[in-house]
């Protein structure tokens, strides 16, 4: 028996005694409540408990993928020059661009689901399947990564639609995806003579995913054929903080800013396509970073001055052409191309010309019946939208009001950072949507106490501080628990309970629903620390132990059924067969700090290790 006191296991006089919640209940196993002072071990009963220290191990090469919503890439370094990361070359097929360290999240497959293309060739390809008008047979999928963004708690159901809306399992998709990255990461290290296995792995995440997110992606590479123990995942704005302070430069000419003393703070905003994360990051006396409040942020990231084009298109023209519109594949799809290239030259003062494709136009015509110069003539923008021959021009004002919102959310959450915050010294803008004018002449008004930094490569700062997170993860001190944890446990029934609260199991009466706490929102969680915790089997025929896993936003629950406690998936501990008929007490060992939840069994009737998992992807029933 136990009982806790800060999250230690300490041994003493017994006050409750906790034992897992089935998750289904065999009422045939008779299970009686051990009496005090008698509980059964094998005569060498001094078994001590060792959590064995996981060995650090060296790796030749550090690769890291970063999956992005709009663009995707990979980078390495060697072991003997860890700062110098070499990113990926993709070949654009633009006499603008011929090369580039991303390319663009898009995936053709087959009908059949067979691999035929991945990011700049993908489009290439797609595009001429459809003015051929080959493309019916064929999968195309792009931006795919928000899926991730929804709350889903069943990996099975997560699902992504490809160009005809046809749905495909969002695992399989992402792994093909990250395969092809896999792929042309290894073979250009194969080739400089690096063991297959002396490489460690990082895909990169958003901070503010959640822990079925997380669990996604790690299956989703490890489908892709990375090897488990050669993986770890990277939270993006840490990676992107540690490149700020450890390896990047403001220009091209200057030093590292690598300038922060011990106590300073930094405001790391992730700008990406998808997602935008805001993170406080502290400097800690041996320059290691520490994360001083959880993640935040949202859908705020550069895809949503696209959806923003579009939707005044949609005012302009009619919700009905531009459905319609969309259904022209090709040009839909040059169109929206224009649009991502050009707005990223955007400034407050230029202007947003697009051309005006002959199908779009013929559109307006055939449902409308009149021009799309008459339509834009009629609209509430008229004075703020010009139309040229062939062209549909913004006018700066409009410009402005399609960065709005996404400036203006984005503003809030960092005006709560910045409050939180006691010496913020700078404000690091990375991310790919950071490189826009009107990002960064915005931030820097806003924000004109702070020094707006903007580090060169700040589209690739995620992806190089990901690889320097990889050859060194200690290089992260702490972070900020995001929830109170727990998992449900039965203990005996006392007279002082509620009756409703009662379960009777084999003769035995139970308290249901308790929530053990492990950790709680807010706190500090050094990274490397464990939360330790003994649970015992209520039965001794026992093979496998399952507890359902909680969180709440709240910091002090007492039922898993209280306001907002959410099961988010459930642990399972694999026993090994008991000794003389002894019970089965296992100790658990769990780390919130790390980038992912994990977690270590010993069966304290043996000393030895068992299986033990977390599940966030299943139901759980």
């Amino acid at each position: 028996m136990y009982y806790v006191t800060g999250g230690v296991v300490y041994g003493g006089v017994p006050l409750r005694r906790f034992y897992p919640t089935p998750i289904k209940v065999v009422h045939q196993r008779k299970m009686h409540p051990p009496q005090r002072h008698q509980r059964q071990y094998r005569k060498d009963r001094s078994i001590p408990v060792t959590i064995q220290t996981e060995e650090k191990r060296t790796w030749q090469v550090v690769a890291a993928i970063d999956f992005g919503t709009a663009y995707s890439g990979f980078a390495f370094s060697m072991k003997d020059s860890q700062l110098d990361v070499i990113p990926g070359k993709w070949k654009t097929h633009s006499s603008d661009l011929l090369e580039s360290p991303k390319t663009p999240t898009s995936l053709l497959l087959t009908i059949s689901n067979d691999f035929v293309a991945f990011g700049y060739e993908a489009e290439k390809q797609f595009r001429e399947l459809v003015e051929e008008d080959k493309h019916n047979d064929y999968r195309y999928f792009n931006q795919m990564k928000m899926v991730l963004f929804q709350d889903k708690r069943d990996e099975t159901a997560v699902e992504v639609m490809d160009h005809m809306n046809r749905p495909m399992k969002a695992l399989d998709v992402f792994s093909l995806a990250i395969k092809y990255l896999y792929d042309q990461c290894l073979e250009t290290l194969l080739d400089k003579n690096v063991k297959k296995e002396g490489i460690r792995w990082v895909v990169t995440v958003p901070a503010i995913w959640d822990e079925f997110a997380k669990q996604f992606m790690r299956n989703a590479a490890e489908k892709a054929g990375i090897p488990r123990s050669q993986l770890t995942l990277a939270l993006e704005p840490e990676a992107a903080a540690i490149y700020s302070i450890k390896g990047s430069r403001t220009d091209l000419t200057s030093k590292s800013i690598n300038k922060y003393s011990r106590g300073s703070q930094i405001l790391i905003v992730d700008l990406g396509g998808g997602t935008a994360d805001f993170s406080l990051i502290g400097i800690s006396g041996d320059k290691k970073l520490e994360v001083l409040h959880k993640a935040s942020g949202g859908a705020l990231g550069g895809n949503t001055i696209n959806t923003k084009v579009w939707e005044i298109l949609e005012e302009l023209l009619g919700k009905n052409v531009i459905e319609e519109f969309k259904k022209q594949t090709s040009d839909f799809m040059e169109m929206e191309s224009n649009i991502e290239l050009k707005k990223r030259d955007l400034s407050s003062e230029s202007k947003l010309q697009l051309t005006m494709f002959p199908s779009l136009s013929e559109t307006c015509k055939s449902l409308t019946g009149k021009t799309y110069r008459e339509l834009v003539g009629e609209s509430h923008y008229a004075q703020l939208v010009k139309v040229r021959t062939g062209k549909i021009i913004f006018e700066h004002e409009m410009i402005n009001k399609m960065f709005e919102r996404t400036l203006e959310e984005s503003f809030n959450i960092m005006d709560k950072l910045l409050k939180i915050g006691t010496n913020i010294k700078d404000i690091v803008l990375v991310g790919g949507f950071s490189d826009s004018e009107i990002i960064q002449k915005q931030f820097k008004e806003r924000f004109m106490d702070y020094e707006v930094i903007i580090p060169a490569d700040a589209g690739l700062a995620v992806l190089k501080g990901a690889v320097i997170f990889g050859h060194d993860e200690k290089l992260i001190k702490s972070r900020i628990c995001p929830f109170t944890y727990g998992v449900e446990v039965l203990r005996f029934w006392l007279a002082s309970d509620p009756e409703g609260r009662k379960k009777i199991i084999n003769g035995t009466s139970y308290f249901t629903g308790t929530f053990d706490k492990l950790v709680t929102i807010e706190d500090t969680v050094e990274v490397g620390k464990t939360v330790e915790r003994e649970f015992f089997a209520p039965s001794n025929s026992d093979k496998n132990l399952k507890l359902r896993f909680y969180r709440t936003d709240k910091r002090d629950v007492q039922s898993v059924n209280d306001e907002g406690c959410v099961c988010i998936g459930k642990l399972k501990i694999n026993l090994l067969d008991p000794l003389d008929g002894t019970e089965h007490a296992v100790h658990l060992s769990l780390k919130f700090g790390e980038t992912e939840i994990t977690v270590r069994g010993i069966d304290k009737t043996t000393g030895q290790l068992v299986n033990t998992t977390i599940d966030f992807q299943g139901k759980v029933t």
